[in-house]
Order: structure tokens, then sequence, then C-alpha cells
């Protein structure tokens, strides 16, 4: 039997090598909803409420760019009912945009390290959920909310 003595092993973070890792390890917003049957009801009531005008239909279904919109929710909140909808519509109506959704009780560690102007993992930091961030097709912040 061989025993295995696990204090002098030392953790080490594997720096990420591919940026769209951090992104793309959210939910899609269909996805969420079976994560969280109890709020899709209502997420879903809002998405059928959720209406783009016709002038910005087009102009997300022609927009030159893409964008990776990744949303950080806290899954109670009120304006993750409100703000959800609004964003899986949009990126419904985009050709080149995406949508993918964290909770604040998942692993935020690979995403922290793609935005510095925002201290996802100080507990003590005063941030305001939901919180999304807008990476454009290099992987780099180009916006947040």
């Amino acid at each position: 039997m061989i025993d295995l003595d696990l204090d002098p092993i030392i953790t080490k973070i594997i720096p990420l090598k591919q940026k769209s890792l951090a992104v793309t390890a959210g939910l899609s917003f269909a996805e969420y909803l079976t994560a969280y049957p109890e709020a899709a009801p209502i997420l879903r009531r809002r998405w059928h409420e959720a209406r783009l005008s016709p002038e910005d239909q087009l102009f997300f279904a022609t927009y030159p760019d893409w964008l990776h919109l990744m949303v950080v929710v806290e899954a109670e909140s009120p304006d993750t009912f409100i703000l959800l909808p609004l964003l899986a519509r949009l990126a419904e109506a985009g050709t080149r945009l995406s949508l993918r959704i964290l909770t604040t009780d998942d692993d935020l560690t690979s995403l922290a390290g793609l935005v510095e102007e925002v201290d996802l993992l100080d507990e003590d930091a005063d941030l305001d959920f939901p919180l999304l961030l807008v990476f454009d097709e290099e992987w780099d912040v180009s916006a947040q909310w």
C-alpha cells in the first residue's frame, strides 16, 4: 500500500493559454434555464416580452465585429430577471454575438484573469451584479457595465 502524503505537494495554478476558455465556460441562456429551473418560468416570460425594434434587429444582424457577452449574475437578484432575457434577445438577433452566463457562486478565477479593472475574486469588493463584460474577437475586454 502506498502512503500518499499530500502536504509537500504545492498547488500551482496553470495560466490560461486560451482566453476564450474563460468565457465559453459560462452557460448559454438555454443552459441557464435548465440549471435554474425555479427561475426559468419568469425568465422565459420576460424573454417572450422582450422586443427589439426592426432597426435594432437590423443593426445587430449586420454588426460587423464579433462580440462575446459575459454576464456574471446573482441567481436570486431581481436585476438578473430583467437583464438576462434582454441580453438573450440581443445575442439571438446578432449573428456575431454570443452570450455566456456565470453566477457569483461559480469559480470566477479564469474570468478574473481576463479582467483587470474589476477584482472578481475579492469577496469584500463592492461589486454590483449583474456585471456585463463585453469581449472583442481577440477576447480582450472592450466594455463593462
